[in-house]
């Protein structure tokens, strides 16, 4: 592995082989223990003179400098630009001068504390968006990305734009007549679910969205979910979880459908890592399985592959590591927890908020925290990811019914309705995850207790990899070792000449996968590949 030194104040001084041997060193130290695995976005450690922030991402060191404060809150301001995450500060003692920034949590491992402070929700502003509706199902969901918030309306049946650069004051840039649920921000397009199947928009320019195109899936789409080039839809009413290409967005394709009431009932949510589809569904009845576990190695053959907790209505699902976190939906109470570390033995962990109904019926990730909403009871209430606890709840007493959250840096956008006595009105209310940092050794006595040091850098320095293969003439399928540290959860293909038949990838595993034609070329086919952890 090689460590490459880019900028900072050591630039100078010191020389390829002489970083690499000093982490290497480090490495080794830790290699043969069986730690636990975490991610980082910067991975802070010394020579015991210098200190160094590695991406960890690229595995690139950004910045070095003789400060241990200094070199700290470059890492932390660089997490937080990138809208938040975690760093691991190795082998290095907390100074005194560290600013810390909402969305960043920091691992220290002297003496393995996990130094937090538990944010609280403060309002910074309210939206109204000004639509109306005799049904409760009117706001609904929201996306934002560069300080622009995109939403879409169920029975209010409308699509709206605003500039939130300024949080005390969003300014309206547009709507279009729409009627959708789940929403989605791909490059240049939104994507939400509606009725008869997937719209697509084109935001290019936020303030002129057009529409582009329809895709006809039949009866009703609930939640979607991309990864990569495609598409995970439920279809609720239908019974049916559908697999649409995406890599034309503006022609986009079914590559697969699973039905059955069995399995699907009401599916309503689904969620994706490696191999594995969970879909959580909000009318399983009697022998009908409310989460199932489907194999999708191959967007084009994905097969049911487990069933589990018969007779029991969930609604949105989360994955966190070997978390599964799934929302009940009524009559079903509490927020459920399953260890999911092995699909085919799949374990409930412990059920939570049980005397809230429809609990989790949307969730989102901030930091160290899982949002959860609860649409009835009116809470929002942030769960401790490595306690499995609840540190704090917020209850918007103004609301009707909550219908959405959506994390944004740090920042937290709530979809929800007020009631007039007539109509059910849509607001977006704007929170700020306000911190107040808690004392050294406050957050001492309350850390868990951590031995990741050196193996979670190691295990986080490649995140992607790419190369080209080769299906030789005659022949429908190669291996390629992808050079990961685990499994990659997405690969990605392009062809560099016109296939005789479909591509697609299967047999993934922590140190390979294979690229698969339907038809063998006549002659040599190279296909170049991305793959990502």
């Amino acid at each position: 592995m090689s460590i490459k030194l880019n900028s900072g104040a050591l630039a100078d001084q010191l020389s390829q082989p002489i970083l690499d041997r000093i982490w290497n060193q480090a490495w080794s130290k830790y290699s043969a223990n069986n730690y636990l695995v975490e991610t980082a976005s910067y991975i802070v450690f010394t020579d015991g003179t210098n200190y160094y922030v590695k991406n960890g991402a690229t595995g690139i060191i950004e910045y070095s400098d003789t400060s241990a404060s200094n070199t700290i809150q470059y890492a932390i301001n660089g997490a937080y630009n990138k809208g938040g995450g975690r760093v691991f500060v190795i082998n290095v003692s907390e100074p005194s001068n560290v600013t810390y920034k909402p969305g960043v949590s920091v691992w220290y491992n002297i003496p393995h504390l996990y130094v937090k402070d538990v944010p609280t929700l403060e309002l910074v502003s309210e939206i109204n968006t000004g639509v109306q509706s005799s049904s409760a199902d009117n706001g609904r969901n929201v996306v934002v990305e560069n300080n622009i918030l995109y939403g879409i309306s169920n029975s209010g049946n409308k699509f709206v734009v605003y500039d939130v650069s300024n949080l005390s004051n969003p300014v309206f840039m547009s709507s279009l007549s729409a009627t959708g649920i789940n929403i989605a921000k791909i490059g240049d397009y939104i994507v939400y679910s509606m009725v008869t199947g997937l719209t697509v928009l084109d935001v290019t320019d936020p303030s002129m969205p057009r529409y582009v195109t329809t895709l006809n899936l039949g009866d009703w789409v609930h939640g979607i979910r991309v990864y990569g080039n495609y598409i995970l839809a439920c279809m609720h009413v239908a019974n049916k979880l559908v697999i649409v290409d995406i890599s034309d967005i503006r022609n986009p394709t079914v590559t697969s459908t699973l039905s059955g009431q069995i399995n699907f009932h009401g599916a309503h949510d689904v969620v994706m890592e490696g191999r594995w589809v969970f879909v959580a569904n909000h009318l399983a009845g009697s022998g009908e399985y409310g989460l199932t576990v489907v194999s999708a190695p191959n967007p084009y053959s994905p097969w049911v592959a487990y069933g589990y907790q018969p007779n029991t209505q969930f609604s949105y699902v989360e994955k966190h590591g070997g978390y599964l976190f799934v929302g009940s939906h009524t009559p079903t109470k509490g927020l459920w927890i399953y260890n999911v570390r092995d699909p085919s033995k799949i374990s409930l962990i412990k059920t939570i908020l049980t005397n809230e109904d429809s609990i989790g019926y949307w969730m989102d990730f901030y930091g160290d925290w899982l949002v959860v909403m609860s649409p009835n009871a009116k809470n929002i209430h942030l769960l401790n990811l490595q306690t499995l606890n609840v540190d704090y709840t917020l209850n918007v007493s103004d609301a009707y019914q909550l219908r959405h959250i959506y994390v944004y840096k740090d920042l937290l956008f709530v979809s929800l309705n007020k009631f007039d006595g007539t109509n059910y009105n849509w607001y977006i209310k704007i929170y700020r995850f306000r911190h107040d940092n808690m004392p050294y050794s406050i957050a001492k006595n309350i850390a868990r207790k951590i031995e990741w040091t050196l193996y979670s850098a190691k295990y986080y320095v490649k995140k992607t990899n790419s190369g080209v293969a080769t299906i030789t003439s005659g022949s429908t399928s190669v291996t390629v070792n992808h050079g990961l540290a685990t499994a990659p959860s997405k690969v990605l293909l392009t062809p560099l000449s016109q296939p005789s038949g479909k591509l697609w990838v299967q047999n993934i595993t922590s140190t390979s996968f294979d690229i698969t034609t339907d038809t063998a070329p006549s002659s040599d086919l190279s296909v170049s590949w991305r793959a990502e952890v």
